[in-house]
This record gives structure tokens, C-alpha cells and sequence, in this order.
């Protein structure tokens, strides 16, 4: 059994976002889609990232994830090449539509880097719960449910490369399990999980079953934003 512990301060979270370039060019909101980027493929190196021509993150590390920029409607280039080269890891088509949000993961071990896109369709919590979503993105894992500590499956049967939709859970703290889905048999635990009232965020697996050190099984909490 892997288990390990992961102590989630949003802070913490919101300030490891690395920062996009000077140089890559934003878009008023009235026309403009927000979309942001994690490095998720647990054995690629470091990568320079670039829309449409424009540096938008250098020197990109797994597992960190950008904030949210605009991006104008329409179909968008993104491109990863290894940092510091010009050593293309990934060119990938992104369309977006004004007004949306969407969550654009480089996953997949380096052999088979693909871009999983993920319309982020946050819902409308009540005043006590947090939009929580899960993306299964270890790739050599099998499909698994997500279950509290009493068992009770919050999220079922998800595979490799596929992620739920933002559900309501009740802020507060919790303690999950990853299960090989449909049994008893447990993989990971996810501790002190800290869920704010009317905040999304999506937890996602990452890292190799057969994993070590860095690459090791284990999880991510990413803080989306605020909803309104």
C-alpha cells in the first residue's frame, strides 16, 4: 500500500502558480476565454511553454500548474518545447469560446505526451460547499474510486486521461482514499484536504503506480478560484 500525506494551504497552493511571461499578449474579458495549464507528466523534463508564438511560461516544472490568463476566442496554438531548447515536447490545438473557463493538463508519461483539455464548469455551490472535481492522470495506473474515510465513494470509476464533474462537497477538511476501482483495495490517502466555502478546485492523481521518488503515486489540489 503507497500512502502519503498531503497538507493543502491554499496559499501555499496559489503562490507555487508560476507566473506567466511579460511578453504573452492578454485580452479584455468581454472577449476572451480563461485557460490555465498544468505540467502533469511525471517523467518530462521542465518545459518552456508558448501560445501562439508568445512565451507564456518558462522553465514549466511538474508537477505546478499556471493561474488563469485570457485568451481571445478562437483556435490557439500551444506548444512545449524541452526548457532552454528549441526541442518540441508537445504542439497541441487549443479552441476556446469567450466567457469560459477551461483546465489544459500536459499529461501522460514523456514518450506519450498529450494535452487533456477540461472545460471548467464550476456549478453554483451554497453558501457552505466547495465545487470539487477529480482527474485521474497516472498513467500506468488503473481506474479507481475516491472515497472518504468511512468509505463512502465520492467519485466512481475513473480511468486514466478522465476527470468528473465539479460536484458540491461541504467545506471542512477531509481525509480521501484512492481504490482500485470497484474493491477494497486502497493505493493512496489523501489527508487534511482543505475545502473554503465557494471555492473550486480539482484533485487530481498524479505519478506512476510503479513510481519512486518524485514520481511516486500521489495527489495534487488545485485551486481554480473564488465563485461568485
Amino acid at each position: 500500500m503507497i500512502r502519503k500525506s498531503w497538507f493543502v494551504v491554499l496559499l501555499t497552493t496559489i503562490m507555487t502558480l508560476l507566473v506567466a511571461c511579460d511578453d504573452f499578449p492578454f485580452d479584455p474579458p468581454e472577449s476572451s476565454a480563461q485557460f490555465l495549464l498544468t505540467h502533469a507528466s511525471p517523467d518530462a523534463p521542465n518545459v518552456d511553454v508558448y501560445v501562439d508564438g508568445h512565451l507564456f511560461a518558462k522553465d514549466f516544472a511538474y508537477p505546478n500548474s499556471t493561474r488563469y490568463n485570457s485568451l481571445k476566442e478562437g483556435s490557439h496554438e500551444v506548444k512545449l518545447t524541452v526548457a532552454g531548447t528549441n526541442n518540441e515536447a508537445l504542439v497541441a490545438t487549443l479552441d476556446v469560446t469567450a466567457g469560459v473557463y477551461y483546465s489544459v493538463f500536459a499529461c501522460d508519461a514523456v514518450a506519450n505526451l498529450s494535452a487533456l483539455v477540461l472545460e471548467d464548469k464550476f456549478g453554483e455551490p451554497a453558501i457552505d460547499e466547495a465545487m470539487v472535481r477529480f482527474a485521474h492522470l497516472s498513467p500506468d495506473a488503473p481506474a479507481v474510486d475516491i472515497t472518504l474515510e468511512d468509505d463512502t465513494i465520492v467519485f466512481q470509476n475513473i480511468a486514466f486521461k478522465k476527470a468528473t464533474p465539479f460536484t458540491a462537497l461541504k467545506h471542512g477538511t477531509y481525509n480521501l482514499k484512492v481504490k482500485v476501482s470497484g474493491t477494497d483495495t486502497e493505493v493512496l490517502e489523501i489527508k487534511d484536504v482543505k475545502l473554503l466555502p465557494h471555492a473550486a478546485y480539482t484533485i487530481w492523481v498524479k505519478g506512476f503506480a510503479t513510481g519512486i521518488d518524485e514520481q511516486q503515486l500521489g495527489a495534487e489540489i488545485l485551486f481554480h478560484k473564488f465563485l461568485k
